[in-house]
């Protein structure tokens, strides 16, 4: 399908990224207000300016490229007037660190709230270890294993949760698990080898929760603990990648948007299904400690807490700038990477 055929989709998927990481910095923006931090500027996209107005001293903007948005703070660490740097560090430490903060937590919010309203709309994935669905031609089907069997245990090891079987079977890519199964009045053994999702090396067999709907209490109830399963997923995934000293695989706002586009085909619960799921990863990348990441951010101010004083200007200033150099070259690589992908035969 040509390109101009897929312009629509395109748009979409861009304007649905943009909605996320505006979601984020309006997370920034509102607590900033709330904690009475002056606020320089807020801007919708990025690249260069097209329209601005300044109200309440705060300048208001809209950018070139619609993708994304960035709150500017008077005096904060990109800043270059020494006098409005000392009044920012005046400010109390905690209210700056729930400023930060703000961010990705509002990112987990809008999570909860795209999975609320599935689970009231559409349905949502049970939180018990029961399969709903076996996919035909699945390594489960082959194993033996039905819909409605539960998964009482993997490899001896109790389960609670359907993210509990989750774990194990991502955790097992190219090794026999054994499946304790209940299937009806009768308890089975059921051996299966997981295969290796090219995607994200996870181990993968082919079977998905029940989908359930759900009244209002429920929907947010299990929107809320879903948000909290996919956020341990993440950490785990994160540090497995540590521990195996494997570089996790990575995809930028090209390869994102890429998805985004393809996966609308599919419907509106699975648009909202993965933009509630990059919204979470944005949320936990920007906690990661690592400069000028949002994560890096609260450490360093929880460190000017420790210390009771900030620490020397030049030397944060040295840690953001190189963090920012090699995140810009993080990114032009996987952007390669995503562009690779889409456009090699």
């Amino acid at each position: 399908m040509s390109l101009f055929a897929n312009l629509p989709l395109i748009i979409g998927a861009v304007l649905c990224f943009s909605l996320i990481v505006l979601a984020h910095e309006l997370g920034h923006f509102w607590a900033a207000l709330w904690h009475k931090i002056p606020v320089e500027e807020f801007a919708m996209g990025m690249g260069p300016l097209l329209f601005s107005r300044v109200r309440g001293g705060i300048r208001y903007s809209l950018r070139l490229f619609p993708v994304g948005a960035f709150v500017r703070l008077v005096g904060d660490e990109d800043s270059k007037d020494e006098e409005a740097k000392m009044v920012y560090q005046e400010i109390p430490v905690g209210r700056r660190m729930a400023m930060t903060l703000a961010g990705p937590l509002f990112n987990f919010v809008v999570a909860v709230i795209l999975l609320t309203g599935i689970g009231m709309v559409s349905g949502i994935a049970s939180d018990q270890p029961i399969i709903g669905e076996v996919r035909p031609g699945s390594i489960a089907e082959g194993a033996g294993l039905e819909d409605g069997d539960k998964i009482i245990a993997i490899d001896g090891t109790p389960l609670q949760s359907w993210n509990d079987a989750v774990h194990h079977i991502n955790a097992a890519p190219d090794r026999e698990i054994i499946l304790e199964v209940q299937r009806q009045n009768e308890k089975l053994e059921i051996k299966a080898t997981p295969e290796r999702s090219a995607s994200d090396g996870l181990g993968r067999i082919g079977i998905s929760a029940i989908i359930q709907r759900f009244d209002l209490f429920n929907s947010v109830r299990l929107g809320i603990s879903n948000t909290g399963n996919a956020i341990t997923l993440f950490y785990r995934s994160i540090a497995g990648a540590i521990r195996a000293k494997q570089a996790p695989d990575l995809m930028g706002p090209v390869g994102i948007i890429q998805i985004t586009g393809e996966v609308a085909k599919n419907g509106v619960a699975d648009l909202l299904w993965f933009m509630a799921f990059i919204s979470i990863n944005l949320g936990v990348v920007n906690l990661l400690p690592v400069p000028p990441l949002d994560g890096a951010k609260l450490l360093i101010m929880a460190l000017e807490k420790v210390r009771g004083k900030p620490l020397n200007p030049e030397r944060e200033g040295m840690i953001h700038t190189v963090g920012f150099v090699c995140l810009l070259g993080l990114i032009a690589l996987v952007t390669f990477g995503d562009l690779w992908r889409i456009f090699s035969p």
